[in-house]
């Protein structure tokens, strides 16, 4: 549950990142780094790193858990979900690592 939990903070933080780029490119920070708009690109280049390697890593252990650690031959349809599960947090992990690539610019 806790894994769901995470993995839609993810996709949340992810739609809404290329938003926050088109404005921080306009202008547009948050009063709190009206001073220091470097601060809040530098903030933001930090946010997206650790959400993709955390998507990275939940990925490779659900990958570990699934081949190694628990027997899944018993779970039927099931098995697909949890492998697209796997997918989606190798997908997230690419896509936040693109999304971010206009603040390092």
């Amino acid at each position: 549950m806790l894994e769901i939990a995470v993995f839609v903070m993810a996709l949340v933080y992810a739609a809404t990142l290329p938003g926050r780029i088109a404005k921080l490119k306009a202008g547009e920070v948050p009063a709190k780094f009206a001073a220091d708009p470097a601060a809040y690109t530098k903030r933001m280049r930090n946010e997206a790193r650790i959400f993709s390697i955390l998507a990275l890593i939940w990925g490779v252990k659900d990958v570990v858990e699934v081949l190694f650690l628990r027997d899944v031959s018993g779970l039927g349809g099931v098995q697909i979900i949890v492998w697209l599960l796997i997918a989606g947090w190798f997908a997230l992990a690419v896509a936040l690592h693109v999304l971010r690539r206009p603040l390092d610019e």
